[in-house]
């Protein structure tokens, strides 16, 4: 499996921690509406994967929050990984986009109409996530269905979506080395 592939399954498993650094240079912008509220779990939930993320990788270089409405929220991050043993690093730009639904139901719904085109992934919430840390506990409903757009050697585009209770993240990350 080469560099940008392990890269994208590698961040696709923290986004499946979500439903979704030892930073040395990171720029945080965020934006919210101050008309409305956002919705408190939402908003943890995103506190939540900013921290996942910045675990996991050695450098985030971008992370902007732009909220949609009360209960929804657009989340841009872009990280760089240094591989040594091949001298080169890794840029991955993702693009995540987090929706709350009053109800478990009305979350499926939007779900099934978004991933006609997606394999179904995986069933089983991992243990650790976003989610979970902004909750307390794990989600007794969960989905993911991923599209691979784009996989060559040096270049990969991966899509998802995942359904964890009555939040539905989309995410789209694209991958490249050098």
């Amino acid at each position: 499996m080469n560099r940008c592939i392990a890269l994208l399954f590698v961040s696709i498993i923290v986004l499946a921690s979500v439903i979704v650094s030892g930073c040395t240079s990171q720029s945080n912008q965020t934006s919210t509406s101050t008309a409305t509220a956002v919705n408190q779990t939402l908003n943890t939930m995103v506190e939540k994967l900013h921290d996942m993320l910045a675990e996991s990788s050695t450098a985030m270089t971008a992370w902007k929050v732009t909220w949609i409405d009360a209960n929804s929220v657009k989340v841009d991050v872009a990280i760089e990984q240094y591989n040594a043993s091949a001298d080169a690093t890794t840029h991955l730009n993702a693009n995540y986009t987090i929706k709350r639904f009053n109800t478990v139901n009305d979350a499926t719904n939007y779900l099934n109409s978004q991933v006609s085109s997606y394999k179904l992934d995986s069933t089983a919430s991992p243990n650790d996530s976003a989610y979970s840390r902004a909750t307390g506990h794990k989600p007794s409903t969960y989905e993911r269905w991923i599209k691979i757009n784009e996989n060559r050697r040096d270049y990969a585009e991966v899509s998802s979506v995942t359904q964890t209770d009555n939040f539905v993240i989309s995410l789209h990350e694209t991958a490249y080395t050098g």
